[in-house]
């Protein structure tokens, strides 16, 4: 239980991007993201949030650095270096250790994301014919950025059987498709299956759980 316990720690900490955006300022509604239409940004990518967190194992006084997920923003204002950017979602599931707010110095990250419903049948690894469009989408939004590295990262609800194992397996069904189908490069993928570890909204409703089970595409380098 411990050595499993470090593995999803290390993996969550190594997982991101070091180099990422940052937030450069914040004004009333206005976020500034210091990545702009050099980097492949448009008006309306959607910009994931992060804060580095400090995380100390229960298991010896070994600490670990990791990220939490703040907020979801949407490009608003395109310049060449830097975007201002709108909130569009809050996380719903931040501890009491991390302010809700938006901060100067928080990392940031271009995302596409769809509900991983549209793309699979529950407990499911193999793509939808209707799920298709979607999938068309989500290599043209690769292919913007010209990425050297992107995750695909696919999460389900509390109640899935083997969350992680079955994201996993969906991330790589994913993969599969835009390497061969969608024609992106191949060495640029990284699938990553969180299962229920990352929820951004309360699995206590259906409409809960519904969001928690989704498919992100964050572009990193």
């Amino acid at each position: 239980m411990r050595y499993s316990f470090l593995m999803v720690l290390c993996f969550a900490a190594s997982s991101m991007c070091l180099d990422a955006a940052t937030v450069a300022k914040v004004s009333g509604n206005d976020i500034y993201v210091d990545m702009g239409k050099k980097k492949g940004v448009q008006i309306g990518t959607m910009v994931n949030v992060y804060r580095k967190k400090e995380v100390e194992s229960e298991h010896g006084s070994m600490k670990f650095t990791t990220q939490t997920f703040i907020a979801r923003l949407i490009a608003h204002k395109v310049g060449d270096t830097q975007t201002v950017a709108r909130v569009k979602e809050m996380s719903s599931v931040i501890d009491g250790d991390t302010q809700k707010a938006i901060l100067k110095g928080d990392l940031a990250e271009p995302s596409f994301l769809i509900l991983a419903d549209q793309l699979f049948k529950r407990d499911n690894t193999e793509l939808l014919v209707g799920g298709i469009p979607s999938l068309r989408r989500m290599a043209s939004f690769i292919k913007r950025f010209d990425a050297l590295k992107v995750r695909i990262e696919v999460h389900t609800d509390s109640d899935t059987k083997g969350a992680v194992k079955l994201s996993r397996a969906q991330s790589k069904s994913i993969r599969d498709w835009l390497e061969g189908e969608g024609g992106v490069k191949k060495d640029s993928l990284v699938p990553v299956g969180y299962g229920d570890q990352k929820p951004i909204a309360s699995n206590d409703s259906s409409e809960g759980q519904k969001a928690n089970r989704r498919v992100e595409i964050v572009i990193e380098d």
